[in-house]
């Protein structure tokens, strides 16, 4: 008869109620389910790859950690927001050029220089850190491409905010609103862009702390 396959019914090779303790459940065959789990993906997404190596065949993991999953508590039912996809879509058919009658699509990194400058940045993405916000909206047209060095956003355009995840953002689409101006909200933010090298996904940190 076929050899079975490794680990099905037998132990793992490694010691399972040891590291888990005595309560621990049978390990887990090919075919049960797993959900991974880590504090930002990283180390979810390595240890699914190697369960999937060891041919496990029902393996999942939480997109973005639990940093993504913690981000979405905070949704406003009142606010609009976007995904990663749908946004990445939109910058793409944007940059390409919808003639003179499609509406500027403003995207507004919110997050502080320091940031910008060590993780990276959305391409196309303009600056204007979040604690400047309120006084932005105030200003001129002028005054504010004088200032933040791109068109201050109008009602006919699409402006998108986003920070890291999207905590900062939905507070500013609500001052926005507050001012007349409607904003829509990266929601999976910087964190979960996840589609240029160059952006790097991280943990919360203050200035001048462990990065």
């Amino acid at each position: 008869p076929p050899a079975p396959p490794p680990f099905e019914g037998a132990p793992l090779p490694c010691p399972w109620r040891d590291r888990l303790g005595p309560q621990a459940p049978s390990p887990p065959s090919l075919r049960t389910p797993i959900v991974f789990l880590s504090q930002d993906g990283v180390q979810a997404a390595r240890a699914a790859e190697r369960a999937v190596s060891l041919g496990f065949s029902r393996v999942a993991l939480l997109e973005g950690g639990l940093d993504a999953y913690e981000a979405t508590l905070g949704l406003e039912p009142h606010l609009t927001y976007i995904n990663r996809d749908a946004l990445a879509l939109l910058l793409e058919r944007s940059g390409g050029g919808g003639g003179s009658s499609s509406p500027r699509v403003v995207l507004i990194d919110l997050r502080r220089h320091d940031e910008r400058a060590l993780f990276g940045s959305i391409p196309g993405s303009m600056h204007l850190p979040v604690d400047q916000w309120p006084l932005a909206l105030q200003k001129s047209p002028e005054e504010f491409s004088r200032l933040f060095h791109f068109p201050k956003p109008q009602d006919s355009d699409i402006t998108i905010l986003q920070c890291r995840t999207c905590k900062r953002a939905t507070w500013a689409a609500q001052v926005a609103a507050d001012a007349g101006l409607t904003c829509i909200v990266y929601r999976q933010g910087v964190f979960g862009w996840r589609l240029d090298s160059n952006v790097k996904a991280y943990a919360s940190y203050e200035p001048g702390g462990s990065h």
